[in-house]
């Protein structure tokens, strides 16, 4: 079975060869209401190297060159700055709304998963290397607008079945930490009652 954090792992970093792992997507979009998107710019690359690292609620995607005045670094930054200009905020009662994506595609699995990313919650340019000069395009991301696809039933499948897993683990984590909770409360409640108990003591 493949886990969404073997699909992380096999689009991150380089191959025994020291080639890039996966081709990445930038896109910028508007979506009406009813679900129809046109496409206002892109970029699709295949020669970075990608750094994808998920927390529990964030993830965060490095888009790395190996030359600091790479053409395809700049487009992206281009992209960002254009679909991020005031003009495209989004209005009360809206019916268009505009979209950043970001798509990965590991070499590992020939293409059967991707990774999709949306609504970065901020973005910047910045450098592998403190003193180096700018190579990395780095994106944040809500562990919300973080998904992993599958382009074929039997992929599909596996990747069902590891978020399937992946819930009922969290399940059974917030279920225990509500258990140890109100045990916590039922110890303070008893001590409480004992406290009391021995004040009355005392007292008569």
């Amino acid at each position: 079975m493949v886990s969404i954090k073997d699909i992380i792992i096999a689009a991150s970093g380089k191959d025994e060869q020291g080639y890039n792992k996966s081709a990445v997507g930038l896109f910028f979009e508007r979506i009406d209401i009813d679900g129809n998107s046109t496409v206002i710019d892109e970029v699709d690359v295949d020669k970075p190297i990608i750094n994808i690292f998920k927390s529990f609620n964030k993830v965060q995607v490095d888009i790395i060159y190996s030359y600091k005045n790479d053409i395809d670094l700049k487009m992206m930054n281009d992209l960002l700055i254009k679909a991020t200009n005031a003009e495209n905020s989004v209005e009360d009662n809206a019916s268009v709304f505009p979209l950043i994506s970001l798509s990965i595609i590991p070499h590992e699995f020939d293409g059967k998963f991707y990774m999709l990313c949306t609504d970065p919650i901020v973005w910047c340019l910045t450098a592998q290397d403190p003193r180096g000069d700018i190579d990395t395009l780095r994106m944040v991301f809500d562990e919300n607008d973080f998904n992993v696809l599958a382009t074929d039933d039997e992929a599909l499948a596996m990747v069902n079945t590891q978020i399937e897993e992946e819930i009922a683990e969290e399940e059974r984590n917030i279920a225990f930490y509500e258990e140890k909770e109100l045990a916590e409360q039922e110890k303070r409640r008893k001590q409480l009652e004992d406290n009391n108990s021995q004040e009355d003591d005392s007292e008569n």
